[in-house]
């Protein structure tokens, strides 16, 4: 018998890849080798189910980003640097109709990625750019929330705008959207200092 665990991994895994309104519970039901009626038994609806199992995902993303932060604690450039190269992982796996689907049809779910994003971007992200100004690694004059805006907060949107991740790899896209960035933030003294970022 599934655990709720593996029930919600495997459904969240089929949505992101399938598409969370072209997935049906029928087929669900099939590849997890259960009636839908069982389903049914657990949840109320599809977009229960949709919204339970995408909470899944992020909280396993969460502890994901705490450990690399508990790791990066003394580095806050490097710390954002992984936490994007999770980001880009995770949103490989996903189906481009994914989050859109997802935000046409199940808005509730939508809106705890949208909640998600913000808490990480504005709350952790936000606050390694401080502590790398108190560093001296960023220039006093860069204004971490105006940062936060422009590069940080909506990389989703532009990866799906043109399928990029049919045409460059993960560590390309990560160098031109984050770590090129960072170099022209970072101040001279730590670029001497440094080097290199990563």
């Amino acid at each position: 018998m599934l655990t709720k665990d593996e029930f919600l991994k495997l459904s969240i895994t089929n949505f992101t890849r399938f598409g969370s309104r072209n997935f049906t519970m029928d087929q669900l039901a099939a590849e997890l080798g259960i009636s839908k009626k069982t389903i049914y038994q657990h949840f109320s609806n599809k977009q229960e189910l949709v919204s339970a199992s995408f909470q899944y995902l992020l909280n396993n993303i969460k502890r994901e980003l705490a450990c690399i932060e508990q790791k990066q604690q003394d580095n806050p450039l490097c710390c954002i640097i992984q936490f994007y190269r999770v980001g880009l992982n995770k949103l490989q796996s996903f189906n481009p109709t994914f989050l859109h689907s997802l935000q046409k049809y199940y808005p509730e779910a939508y809106e705890k990625f949208e909640d998600f994003k913000n808490d990480i971007v504005y709350g952790k992200v936000y606050r390694f750019l401080e502590k790398a100004q108190q560093l001296n690694q960023l220039r006093k004059d860069i204004h971490p929330g105006l940062v936060c805006k422009l590069y940080l907060l909506r990389m989703d949107e532009i990866i799906f705008s043109g399928n990029l991740f049919e045409e460059h790899s993960k560590e390309v896209l990560l160098e031109h959207l984050i770590t090129n960035n960072f170099r022209g933030l970072m101040t001279p003294e730590f670029i001497q200092k440094k080097g290199y970022l990563f």
